[in-house]
């Protein structure tokens, strides 16, 4: 019954934000929701590739405190936050080490591969919404048609930055009031740990 409740209280809290600051997170992505099928119209898509972008070999995504929170909002909407997908939260954090830090001496915290929670999930790709997936993972895409083998994709920097400069003064005021209510001291977390601190102060 605990547990239970803390999800639930946890849906209301991510409901009432969301009708607070009017969020729109597919308009906040749109141009590179655009870009990515544009490519994919013309053949250039990831049908064919087994995901190395999303695995171990390649990923390291972080995300912001407003990306996590909208990835939660997704996992609401698809009646999938609960004490399972916790658990397999805190499994991939510790396959990966995700829960140690490791600095480069001058306090700056180091990247970490891992494979992403969410890739393979379902038997799907990935299991995030597009209106809710980091802008990072919709900014990457193939290079060429029919793309099955790893080194052929990039990150489309003229659209992300793009996207960057319309929404980075509600953004960047949005995770200040995240990271101030939440009491968080980073800009940007792995997926998986940047989940599961979220989860926890919300609990």
């Amino acid at each position: 019954m605990a547990n239970t409740l803390k999800f639930e209280n946890i849906h209301k809290y991510l409901f009432n934000f969301t009708d607070e600051l009017n969020l729109d997170s597919y308009s906040r992505r749109e141009n590179i929701i655009k870009a990515m099928q544009d490519l994919e119209n013309e053949g250039t898509d990831c049908s064919k590739c087994p995901g190395f972008c999303c695995t171990y070999y390649h990923n390291s995504m972080q995300v912001t405190p407003l990306e996590a929170i909208e990835i939660l909002i997704d996992l609401i909407a698809q009646k999938r936050l609960n004490e399972e997908l916790v658990n397999r939260l805190h499994e991939n954090a510790n396959n990966y080490r995700l829960n140690v830090e490791v600095t480069d001496g001058r306090g700056r915290v180091l990247r970490r591969n891992y494979t992403c929670p969410f890739f393979k999930d379902q038997n799907l790709g990935c299991s995030i919404s597009l209106e809710s997936k980091p802008y990072g993972c919709l900014g990457y895409n193939p290079t060429k048609n029919e793309v099955s083998t790893e080194g052929n994709c990039s990150s489309n920097l003229d659209q992300l930055n793009a996207r960057s400069e319309v929404h980075e003064e509600f953004e960047s005021r949005v995770n200040q009031e995240l990271k101030s209510s939440f009491k968080l001291y980073w800009d940007k977390k792995p997926i998986t740990t940047a989940l599961l601190e979220i989860i926890e102060r919300l609990s």
